[in-house]
Formats: C-alpha cells, sequence, structure tokens
C-alpha cells in the first residue's frame, strides 16, 4: 500500500502521542517526485514477506525505542 510522507508522518505521531516539526522545502532538482517500494521480489527470490502492517510496526519500533533509549 502506497503511504505519502505526509500521511506517514501522521501515524508517527499518532503513535509516539506527539505532533512532529515539519520544515518543507522545495525540492532538488534530483529528488524523486514519488517513490514507492514494492516486495514483491522479495517474495519470489526470498520467500519473504512482512509479518506486521505499517502502523503495528510503528509501534512496536516506539515500544522498542522507549525501552531502549529512556533506562
Amino acid at each position: 500500500h502506497e503511504v505519502t510522507l505526509r500521511s506517514l508522518i501522521e501515524r508517527i505521531e499518532a503513535t509516539v502521542g506527539n505532533e512532529a516539526r515539519v520544515n518543507y522545502e522545495e525540492s532538488r532538482d534530483f529528488d524523486m517526485p514519488r517513490l514507492f517500494l514494492d516486495t514483491r521480489r522479495a517474495q519470489e527470490v526470498l520467500s519473504w514477506s512482512p509479518r506486521v502492517n505499517l502502523d503495528e510496526g510503528l509501534a512496536r519500533t516506539w515500544r522498542w525505542m522507549q525501552r531502549t533509549f529512556d533506562s
């Protein structure tokens, strides 16, 4: 599923419970206007597929960060 940068930021904000400080700047000549990653090749070659969705992955990462860096 394609996720926009803005949507990803909103999901991270919801996960951590804080609003991000985002600085939008003009794109540069070498910036990609759109980037979409596809896991089908990894599934075909490596028999790999993701076991958690993006929101669960963000939540797990946030819990790990809290345990690791709040000590």
